[in-house]
């Protein structure tokens, strides 16, 4: 959440776009919450003292410095979702992808639809990478799912599909 909506319950879409810089970081980070483990004062202090959140382990740098831009204090300083757009299409046309990397559990971004005013991109199946092991996993959790390691859940991502 936006420091000025912590501190001063304002909501805008400036503090939506440093929402959607969050978005973009558990996207990037495979839905690892923000913060975690830290207490609400605990992350409103953080945010205060300007300790943003570190770059997700395979972002591109640009895609990190984006999500900056949209943490920027001053919410007039941040970028507005027209100049996000912008940005996003300088990037697909410069690489022809958002990876700075070559990876076959990339997936290429839907092709879009246009419904008359609405354009929906068109969705499908994928396999979906799954979070490096250490990510804030415990033996006890794999013990209590009939797993002894996390490298057993690792063996297993070749069946697991999600419908997008």
């Amino acid at each position: 959440m936006a420091i000025e909506s912590l501190l001063s319950g304002i909501y805008t879409e400036m503090s939506d776009v440093w929402s959607f810089g969050v978005l973009l970081w558990e996207m990037f980070s495979y839905g690892i919450q923000p913060y975690y483990g830290r207490t609400n004062p605990e992350v409103i202090e953080m945010i205060r003292d300007r300790k943003l959140l570190t770059c997700p382990m395979n972002c591109p740098k640009r895609i990190y410095a984006l999500m900056c831009s949209c943490w920027e204090e001053l919410s007039e300083q941040r970028p507005t979702f027209t100049e996000l757009m912008k940005r996003f299409r300088q990037f697909e046309e410069k690489s022809g992808t958002l990876s700075s990397t070559t990876s076959s559990s990339l997936v290429d971004a839907p092709p879009i639809v246009n419904h008359g005013d609405i354009q929906t991109p068109k969705y499908r199946t994928f396999i979906s990478p799954l979070p490096p092991p250490s990510l804030f996993m415990r033996n006890d959790t794999f013990s209590t799912s009939g797993r002894t390691a996390p490298q057993s859940v690792i063996a297993d991502k070749e069946s697991i599909r999600f419908e997008i």
